[in-house]
């Protein structure tokens, strides 16, 4: 910290706040490690000598900073801790909150800044409750956006209350900021009438602030006709003279950052127009300049796929894809539903089921989020399905939730109906053109484009459609060829017949399975499958025939291929057997475990079997966690200890300490040996041991599993208890809102595997054959195992083979087996205290990189130091 920082420090900093501060200070707190067992490393004065301090990064800086720029000191505080926050320093922002709750008079600020902390870690019950008794005035000021946002998924109708009594209030030293950040959530909650009340003093302000926020009047000016639109899709009057309407996509959203700005969307827009401009007979009516665009893509329309046989007068609009319900749309219109439906209204809700007065063809559609299939969203799908599907992953997903999909493939392949065949293509010097490609791929002097730009946001959808036009017209006139990461460049250009080179950040991207490395009989086969359908439906619809039997015929047209996809979801396959001599190792470790029996004074009967592993430096965060468990046991205890390599000393430590213990001491060394996951690397023996226990802990029927560094403050017994009912595992449901998805942990594996596209592809398959989309997910830090069950299942060989086919850890392992069909340990029993207020007899388990031996403060640190200090340092 520079002299003048320090002096700033010690002059206006409470002696508290300080101390929090100091640990920010390169250095302090980035070992963790077991107390009892730290070591000090030396080195040679000389060596010492010649090093220098490192800069300390900016984010270190903030609070100095902001004091000198004559911020307020609880100003610069929480600008510290959103520094801290924003450069992923979670632990070290809650060491600040700590330090400032502990005191009365900086209390009310210390829960901001641990409401700050928890909402951006995505614990969100926590959030609200560190932040729901804060004064109004404190969490306007300070934490506007994560009180009303927390509040709203907490607890709604307290958030909203607050919310209109801010509006009451109107204080006048609130500027046009935390307006703003009032009103986003409120608005993509849904509540209309308030989100008006909260925008009139946002305009307010934003006409008489200063200084003015530099993002107020855009966000002012993109959300202002958004407010003032009616939010439960309203009606339009019907066209003239019967005229049936039909909607297109277009990609405006209420939010200013997340309307969309690649023009890739709009090359998907120019081939779902073609398979309706090829209908010559086609008169459009409507917005002029749409109207316009519609004919110019007709004249263009290749001259063997025009067709003729229609006669009809249509009204065309456009509709927001995110946002329809928000437009005034006439009943029956009809609407090509394509694309990624990717965009939450400011994060609170998605605008899917579309408007009511929509009536969608999906083709081309995609999602992975369970956000978006609420069980709304879910029966719409099933009322106007069945789904074409861009990518069998989505394919796979629909299907396991009851809803009739199939694989129709990218809808930009067919593109090339509104580029006629070139009289003459490109030099044969033409460069090649490098879209979005990685830095490493594009020459010295090679000619580069980008598809995602700003300007895109604010161009109408006419002008964006002409440049797409006009992008791939330079594509495949003045490029020999094209490089490219993106998607919705690789297939429309390889349509208009361009030479593509696609290579993707991630061949094992969720969205890209079914579309990458096609050959081009099979790219022609999904061109030729699309226009089919789409000939046949749009005839139907162009021609008035009743809702009803255009989706009956739709139904028809798509059966073979939704039953095609059903008998692909649930193809057999068996996994890989493991490799030779796995068997033996296993028994060879649960051969070398080695069992003390203890002079337990508890009653006789069955123990109460519990399983630690044992990392470097942990014994004594093992003898805190036996000594916690004996305080409360009601039966004797048997601990297994899983012995990682370096642990051996600590054996007889925990023998002298705990001779009322039954001690099975099992070194897990040379577990790994002669496994490889398909990227060649060794397994963790640490992880791995957990999905082995069946076979390593003979003759042990259940087992709890827990972790360290942890303090017990129930019976153990309660837990090991649990009625596991028709399971075999219990586990902790994920705290984490971003993290709650249980498939979410499955594509994230799939997708770790790089450019074995093929492997992902498999595994994302059969987790969507063998479970449900979606369940939630669950951390394997503590566990209770029917081990009896398990082994009849044979888990642990199963679990084996997903480790070497598919390189899967013990938590992916779990999810993949388990999926929705374990039962959940009581929240008390699994308290991690910076991700949740739960508290209550239990277990207290610090799972965050900061722990209670280490100088910075965590919560409830004491309940673990006080017992650590019953035992000796040195040993």
């Amino acid at each position: 910290m520079p002299k003048t920082a320090r002096r700033l420090a010690r002059r206006y900093l409470p002696h508290a706040v300080r101390r929090a501060v100091v640990a920010l200070r390169p250095g302090r707190g980035e070992r963790p490690r077991d107390r009892e067992d730290h070591r000090q490393q030396s080195e040679p004065r000389e060596q010492r000598r010649q090093k220098s301090a490192p800069p300390e990064p900016p984010y270190q800086e903030s609070l100095i900073r902001s004091l000198e720029r004559g911020k307020s000191l609880d100003e610069a505080l929480i600008a510290q801790v959103r520094s801290l926050n924003a450069a992923k320093e979670h632990e070290r922002a809650q060491a600040i909150a700590e330090s400032l709750r502990e005191h009365p008079e900086t209390r009310t600020l210390g829960h901001l800044a641990a409401g700050i902390v928890a909402f951006r870690r995505g614990f969100v019950e926590l959030a609200w409750e560190e932040l729901r008794p804060v004064p109004r005035e404190a969490w306007a000021r300070f934490s506007p956006a994560e009180y009303v946002r927390s509040g709203l998924v907490v607890a709604p109708e307290d958030a909203l209350r607050q919310v209109r009594e801010l509006v009451a209030d109107d204080p006048p030293e609130l500027q046009a900021k935390s307006w703003f950040e009032v009103l986003a959530p409120v608005f993509g909650f849904g509540a209309q009438d308030l989100a008006r009340d909260v925008f009139e003093i946002f305009d307010r302000h934003v006409r008489g602030d200063s200084p003015l926020w530099r993002h107020a009047e855009m966000h002012r000016d993109w959300m202002r006709p958004w407010i003032a639109s009616d939010a439960d899709s309203p009606s339009a009057p019907s066209p003239a003279r019967g005229r049936r309407t039909f909607a297109i996509m277009d990609y405006g959203h209420p939010s200013a950052t997340k309307a969309s700005a690649n023009i890739g969307d709009h090359l998907q827009s120019i081939a779902a127009l073609g398979h309706l401009t090829r209908h010559q007979g086609v008169r459009f009516h409507g917005r002029g300049e749409l109207v316009d665009l519609l004919t110019r893509l007709s004249r263009r329309t290749r001259p063997d796929l025009q067709r003729h046989d229609v006669e009809a007068d249509l009204e065309v609009i456009t509709v927001h894809r995110d946002a329809s319900m928000y437009e005034a749309i006439p009943e029956d219109t009809w609407v090509l539903c394509f694309g990624w439906f990717m965009h939450a209204l400011f994060r609170m809700r998605h605008g899917f089921p579309l408007h009511r007065n929509l009536r969608p063809i999906f083709v081309s559609f995609h999602c992975n989020k369970r956000d978006l299939l609420t069980p709304e969203a879910v029966a719409y799908l099933k009322r106007y399905g069945p789904v074409g599907c861009r990518d069998w992953t989505t394919v796979y997903l629909l299907l396991s939730i009851g809803v009739p999909a199939f694989f129709s493939g990218c809808l930009t392949t067919t593109i090339d109906t509104v580029f006629p065949d070139l009289t003459e293509g490109p030099a044969a010097d033409a460069p090649t053109a490098y879209v979005d490609a990685a830095a490493e791929d594009v020459p010295p002097g090679g000619i580069t484009y980008k598809h995602s730009q700003e300007a895109v946001r604010r161009r109408s959808f006419v002008v964006n459609v002409d440049r797409a036009v006009d992008l791939l017209e330079t594509y495949r006139r003045r490029h020999r060829g094209v490089v490219t990461s993106r998607l919705h460049c690789y297939l429309p250009a390889r349509s208009v017949g361009v030479d593509v080179d696609f290579r993707p950040k991630n061949r094992s991207d969720i969205r890209f399975d079914g579309l990458i490395g096609l050959p081009d009989a099979a790219f022609g086969a999904m061109r030729d499958g699309l226009r089919e359908k789409l000939e046949s439906v749009f005839t139907a619809i162009l021609t008035g025939r009743p809702e009803a039997e255009v989706y009956a015929l739709w139904r028809e047209i798509t059966a073979a291929d939704v039953t095609a996809a059903e008998e692909r979801r649930n193809r057999e396959s068996r996994l890989a057997p493991v490799s030779a001599g796995l068997e033996g190792r296993l028994q060879a470790v649960a051969s070398r475990a080695v069992e003390h029996v203890g002079a337990s004074d508890r009653p006789a009967g069955d123990p109460v079997h519990c399983a630690v592993v044992l990392p470097k430096r942990g014994g004594l965060s093992l003898s805190v966690l036996i000594a916690s468990l004996l305080d409360h046991a009601s039966r004797r205890l048997h601990v297994w200890v899983l012995a990682r390599d370096g642990t051996d000393a600590i054996e007889q430590r925990l023998l002298d300490r705990f001779p009322q213990v039954t001690l099975a001491w099992v070194p897990i060394r040379g577990l790994a040996r002669g496994l490889r996951t398909p990227s060649g690397e060794k397994p963790d023996a640490g992880r791995l041991i957990r999905l082995l226990l069946t076979d390593v802990l003979v003759g042990v029927d259940r087992v709890v599993l827990l972790p360290i560094p942890s303090v017990a403050t129930a019976d153990i017994a309660e837990l090991a208890d649990l009625d596991l009912g028709a399971d075999a595992v219990a586990a902790p449901t994920t705290l984490a809102t971003a993290d709650i998805s249980g498939f979410g942990v499955i594509h994230a594996a799939a997708a770790r595997l790089g450019d074995m596209d093929q492997a992902a592809a498999a595994l994302r398959r059969r987790a969507h054959a063998r479970h449900r989309f979606d369940f939630n997910s669950f951390t394997t830090d503590l566990l209770v195992l029917d081990l009896e069950r398990l082994r009849r299942d044979r888990f642990g060989t199963q679990a084996l083979a997903l480790v070497e086919e598919f390189g899967l850890d013990d938590l992916e392992a779990l999810h993949y087996l388990l999926g929705p069909a374990r039962a959940s340990v009581p929240k008390r029993w699994a308290v991690v205290p910076t991700q949740t207020r739960e508290r209550g007899p239990g277990l207290i388990y610090w799972a965050d990189r900061v722990k209670p031996w280490q100088p910075e403060l965590t919560p409830e640190r004491e309940r673990w130091r006080r017992r650590a200090a019953a035992f000796s340092a040195p040993g």
